[in-house]
C-alpha cells in the first residue's frame, strides 16, 4: 500500500465515523423531542 492509499483509507474511515456520530446525534435529538 502506498502512502497516498493509506491517507485515503484513513480519511475514509474518519469520514465514516464522523457520519456515524452525526447519525447517532440526530437519533438522540429525535428521542429527546418525543
Amino acid at each position: 500500500m502506498s502512502y497516498g492509499d493509506q491517507l485515503k483509507a484513513a480519511r475514509l474511515e474518519s469520514g465514516l465515523s464522523l457520519s456515524n456520530v452525526a447519525e447517532r446525534t440526530r437519533v438522540r435529538e429525535r428521542l429527546i423531542e418525543d
